[in-house]
């Protein structure tokens, strides 16, 4: 190999060492030259190579090999004990790796000879030896055929110390070098150890844990793990922390956070590699302390799964114990005590097990006293400490207990939690995390004094404190600058501490408000705190859970002006109500008076329930410390249920659902507290298989879901806080209710209640106002007042919660009146069957574990089982037909039509269609959740590509969709407009350079025009957003030949979306509730997916063919999902052909649905094996 350059690949520094010993070696048939060994170059050489080795011999097997050989030739040259001490240490580490990156005699010693005499005595002919070494050195140091693989095995470590670190790029040398050599060579074991390790990186560099990939990869190398190879104990880590990420990943369920534990058989499995991992460690390896670590964290997360393993609660404490003993420096030892601090808290928040707290308050001592003084770590453990400080302070009956925790705070305020200017920007962080913390803990401490004490100077310090200036300062630079995982961590925990100490002085503040009769103090508080939460969430826009807290924080923020109006009224509204919500709303960000805790389920003050529960009742308790108390209870006794089994499981599931019941009738519990320990004992019902159970609490969440859009809330507050939490509610509730034997009207009153809640209370005074005229005309124009007065403050927010005070208060007045206990309320009974006169109404609803169809007929309401659809398959189905490929859509109506259609127009009687088209009987789909996206109209069984006559939706019925039961009585009770149509006809192809301009826009706006017979055009630039608004009103029919964009999930599903006008702007559903439209009669939008709304608000239907329909238009056309243009214009001509009132040839117009109904069955014909084009349009109206 002499001359072939084989180093010319290898990155620096190990290139340039390569080449020294090249230097020595010679080339073929010439002598070595020893004297290069030690010359200058040599020398730079080594110590590089040195400085790329921080962990020594136990470091990358290349460099250990090349440096220990240099050992080797040197103390051959020169008899050097001291290189000799070297090679023996190092060579050892590479005969173990792989003998055959050794010169001989080495490669054939035994492993006990690589100690100095061992060593000396193989080196007994030092001349020889030293040539062998040369001339192992000239034939490519062992690599062999495998040389190019070297390099890029060192190039892939070389690219882990850029900065940043490219862990993608050194994974991906990594797999090709592991995947050209066989499975037993050397360098393949020690490639695939760097796959894993650099996978590892990749998914935390994403903010992801628990890599599958990196998972896999680190089996793959412990599987290929040589016996005796002195990497065993680091790849058996390598694989541990996989696990470790596994548990964290899988331990994780926003569905059920709090609640469910991290699952017990991946928690064993890390366990057991850990104990396998530690008995095989050497003394001196240096990954002998992260294995300790690491198996703390193992042991800590199976005892979250599996509490009562007293093996594992042992060994738990001893690997701690013994990780803190061995580390070399106090911030070692400090960081060992912290973390098993932290998982000793979990465990006693999991457990209420004495045992966990006692040794939770000893290592936290532990870990504040080892830390160096006023580090970092100072800082990180004062916030352990003082977790433990508050907690023991919290449950002692001794009111002086609390001095304790608040000297301690101050100190930390004035000590560890200052800013120290040598900090990195991690260390930076940490310290800002902790003086917010102590801030916001201080105050909660202050406060919990006085409400025990009565003593005014602890709450004067809270209100002095609340207005200092570091309380509301913007965020530390070091937070906001980091962007990797540890920054955003850093960042989601700084402002999770500040958001929390806004709400303690607001609590403050409004309890003294309440106390002093101060309407003013109590606005001006809730102002500020509302301000305070805008700018905190303004810091995370992307982080979700950040953007769900604020959410519920500006939802408390509301009671302000109710208990301002309260006091100046004299009516009952108890403040109590919000200092409730707000001690919820800390619940849910898990701060139990001190720090995260997420396995822990409910959060508050820090002392066994029981004890509480007796404390609070031995003081007379307030309506909101009862409504705190109950879901504390309910909480954990949900979560007793979930973690326990056979009758303790059972026996507690009965208390979660007897205090559940508790939950749901007392009157201070707030809608959100309510509608979310609803969904946790969903979950919980689906983990135990008890649905039937909770249909009475699912039941009445949906009726608390209303509460959750106030007229008092902002538009946007109100769609964010029905995003987050209830998305699915309706069909829960539904499905429990029919488990439980809800009769079908009963169930679908339910569904109803709560879908379209953010138009219901506008369609039902439209609805009820006429019958409320006639009987109590007073009342009514009482009550048309206030919505008035609503409407116009909808933009103001101190007016509109003053107005929405006065609605609200018309509302319960007219609730009272004979005959209108349902005033704004749903159709139920004969109203609900009279509805379906003119056709039946289906409503779909859908669940994990049994799906219905819900049909209204004159005779009443049916249920019929859908076993073949889940929410998983519809949203399966969206997404399929989002492609729009003919394929596609043609497999999905399929599916649909066997799994849905088919069973729902047989159970009403349409197993064929009838002799006549014309017989066709009318037919309303509701769909909720999921099925709200999906052609149910267009389902049908298909041979080859071409649809089965007579065996499809549109051969038996003409359907049409309403988007509640609520929109379709308002657009019943709504009159045709009088006269001939004037159409206002737009078309907005799109600007010049437009990526899908619509060519066939303007001829198809100008044909409508001329099909209609009366009207007026706008075309492109000429259809702006004033000229539109302005024509809208004068035209009773509307049709956009045009782009539209549907409202993407994350924004607001009102504003976000729409139609796209000719000037660029949008005529969102936000604009559209706006208008006055008396004369509207039907609206036609060739646009792309106009009837397409927000995943996340799919039942409040908030796109824009939904939209006009609420505004006022009684019939609308929109379409699922974008058409090719050619195609949409020929329904849209064929629909006016159909529905023309004017045409000579027509006695007597079809309405709307039958007109589409034929134009899409006429683009069938046309184009039968192309589902896509025929499929999309829809029909919403009576």
């Amino acid at each position: 190999m002499t001359g072939n350059g084989f180093d010319a690949e290898l990155p620096s520094p190990q290139r340039e060492f390569v080449a020294r010993l090249r230097g020595f070696a010679g080339r073929e048939g010439e002598t070595a030259r020893p004297s290069l060994l030690r010359d200058a170059a040599m020398e730079s050489a080594r110590a590089a190579l040195l400085a790329d080795s921080e962990l020594g011999r136990w470091g990358d097997v290349v460099n250990v090999q090349l440096l220990g050989l240099l050992a080797w030739c040197r103390a051959l040259d020169g008899g050097d004990r001291e290189e000799l001490r070297f090679a023996a240490e190092w060579l050892e580490m590479t005969f173990r790796c792989a003998p055959g990156l050794l010169p001989e005699p080495l490669r054939s010693a035994r492993r006990e000879r690589f100690t100095v005499d061992g060593l000396s005595a193989l080196a007994d002919d030092r001349g020889r030896a030293l040539g062998r070494a040369a001339e192992f050195i000239r034939a490519g140091l062992g690599w062999g055929e495998a040389r190019r693989e070297v390099a890029a095995y060192v190039r892939s470590r070389r690219l882990l110390r850029t900065e940043p670190p490219d862990y993608a790029a050194s994974a991906r040398l990594a797999q090709q070098v592991a995947a050209r050599l066989p499975g037993s060579h050397w360098l393949g074991f020690a490639a695939r150890v760097r796959a894993a390790r650099s996978l590892g990186g990749v998914a935390i560099a994403a903010g992801r844990i628990g890599s599958e990939d990196a998972l896999r990869a680190a089996r793959e190398a412990v599987a290929a793990l040589p016996e005796g190879h002195p990497w065993e104990a680091t790849v058996l880590l390598l694989l541990q922390i996989h696990l470790n990420g596994v548990v964290l990943r899988e331990g994780q369920d926003s569905a059920t956070a709090g609640l469910r534990p991290p699952p017990l058989d991946a928690c064993l499995r890390a366990v057991e590699v850990g104990r396998r991992a530690l008995a095989v460690v050497e003394d001196d390896d240096p990954d002998r302390l992260r294995l300790l670590r690491t198996q703390t964290a193992s042991l800590g997360q199976s005892l979250l799964a599996r509490p009562g393993d007293p093996a594992a609660r042992d060994e738990l404490r001893r690997h701690g114990r013994l990780e803190a003993a061995e580390q070399h420096d106090p911030a070692g030892r400090s960081n060992a005590w912290l973390q098993l601090s932290q998982y000793m808290f979990l465990l006693f928040m999991h457990t209420r097990d004495e045992y966990f707290f006692s040794e939770q308050a000893t290592a936290a001592g532990n870990a504040f006293g080892c830390a160096p003084p006023g580090s970092v770590e100072h800082a990180r453990a004062a916030r352990e400490l003082g977790r433990v400080k508050t907690m023991t302070a919290s449950r002692s009956p001794d009111p002086a207990a609390f001095d304790e925790p608040i000297d301690f705070y101050r100190s930390v305020i004035e000590g560890v939690g200052r800013p120290v200017a040598t900090d990195s920007a991690e260390d930076a962080a940490e310290r800002a995390i902790t003086l917010a913390n102590a801030r916001g803990i201080l105050k909660e401490v202050l406060e919990a004094r006085y409400q025990r004490t009565g003593e005014w100077d602890s709450r004067l310090d809270v209100l002095l404190t609340a207005d200092a200036s570091d309380a509301s300062a913007p965020a530390p630079p070091a937070v906001l600058a980091a962007g990797d995982l540890t920054g955003r961590m850093n960042r989601r925990q700084w402002i999770n501490e500040a958001l929390r100490e806004a709400m303690t002085s607001l609590i403050s503040k409004f309890e003294q408000a309440q106390e002093d009769g101060s309407p003013a103090a109590l606005r001006a508080a809730g102002e500020e705190f509302l301000a305070r939460v805008d700018e905190l969430a303004a810091l995370a826009p992307d982080d979700r859970q950040i953007q769900e807290t604020a959410v519920g924080y500006r939802g408390m923020a509301q009671h302000a002006e109710s208990g301002a109006h309260g006091m100046e009224t004299g009516e009952d509204m108890p403040f109590e109500r919000l200092v409730a919500m707000g001690r919820q709303h800390k619940e849910w960000i898990a701060p139990r008076l001190g720090a995260p805790a997420p396995h822990a389920g409910p959060v508050g003050p820090e002392e066994d329930e029981d004890r509480r529960l007796r404390r609070l009742s031995a003081h007379q308790l307030k309506d909101h410390e009862v409504a705190r108390a109950l879901e504390l209870v309910a909480r954990t006794e949900v979560m007793q249920a979930v973690r326990t089994e056979g009758e303790e499981s059972a026996d507690a599931w009965a208390r979660a659902l007897e205090t559940g019941r508790q939950l749901t009738t007392h009157p201070a519990v707030p809608p959100m507290t309510l509608v979310f320990h609803a969904r946790l004992m969903a979950a919980a019902a689906e983990r135990l298989d008890d649905w039937p159970a909770v249909a009475p609490v699912l039941a009445a969440a949906v009726r608390a879901a209303g509460e959750l859009v106030s007229p008092r809330v902002a538009p946007g507050d109100r769609e964010r806080m029905l995003a987050v939490y209830t998305g699915g509610l309706s069909d829960q509730a539904c499905a429990a209710a029919l488990f439980a034997g809800a009769t079908p009207e009963e169930a679908l009153v339910l569904l109803e209640s709560a879908r379209g809640l953010l138009t219901a209370a506008r369609l039902g005074s439209m609805s009820d106002l006429g019958t409320l005229r006639r009987a109590f005309p007073a009342s009514a124009g009482r009550f048309e007042a206030a919505s008035a007065e609503l409407e116009e403050a909808r933009n103001d927010s101190v007016r509109r919660r003053r107005a929405a005070a006065h609605w609200e208060a018309e509302r319960k007045h007219i609730r009272g009146l004979p005959g209108f206990e349902d005033f704004l309320g749903l159709p139920t009974g004969p109203r609900l069957r009279e509805l379906a006169a003119d056709g039946p109404l289906v409503a779909v609803t859908l669940h994990q574990r049994r799906s219905h169809a819900l049909l209204v007929t004159p005779d009443g309401v049916d249920a019929v089982p859908l076993p073949g659809v889940t929410h998983e398959q519809a949203g399966d189905w969206t997404s399929r037909l989002t492609e729009a490929t003919a394929e596609a859509v043609r497999q999905v109506l399929a599916e649909l039509w066997q799994s849905l259609a088919e069973p729902v127009l047989d159970a009403l009687g349409h197993p064929a269609p009838p002799t006549a088209p014309d017989d066709r009987p009318r037919l309303w789909w509701i769909p909720s959740g999921p099925a709200a996206f999906l052609p149910l109209h267009a389902a049908g069984r298909f041979a080859g590509d071409v649809q089965v006559a007579g065996e499809n939706v549109l051969d038996r019925v003409v359907s049409s969709y309403a988007p509640t039961l609520r929109s379709l009585r308002h657009a019943r009770l709504r009159t045709a407009p009088a006269g001939p149509p004037g159409v206002l006809s737009i078309a907005a192809p799109g600007a010049v350079g437009h990526p899908h301009p619509l060519r066939e826009a303007v001829e198809e706006a100008e044909d409508v025009r001329e099909l209609v017979r009366g009207g007026h055009v706008l075309l492109a630039d000429k259809a702006d957003r004033d000229s539109v608004l302005a024509a809208l009103p004068g035209h009773p029919w509307l049709h956009f030949a045009g782009h539209a964009i549907a409202a993407p999930d994350g924004t607001r599903a009102t504003a976000a979306g729409g139609l796209v006008l000719g000037d660029g702007t949008l005529l969102s559903p936000e604009t559209v509730d706006g208008l006055s439209l008396p004369a509207a009669g039907l609206a036609f939008l060739s646009g792309c997916g106009t009837a397409r709304g927000a995943t996340a608000l799919a039942d409040e239907s908030l796109h824009v063919t939904a939209a006009l329909h609420l505004a006022g238009y009684r019939d609308v056309i929109g379409t699922l999902w974008p058409v090719r243009d050619a195609a949409a214009s020929a329904i849209a001509r064929s629909f006016y052909r159909e529905t023309n009132p004017r045409s000579p040839a027509r006695v007597r117009a079809p309405g709307p649905a039958h007109a589409l109904d034929a134009a899409l069955r006429a683009a069938r014909s046309a184009a039968p094996s192309r589902p896509e084009l025929w499929s999309s349009h829809q029909h919403i109206g009576p």
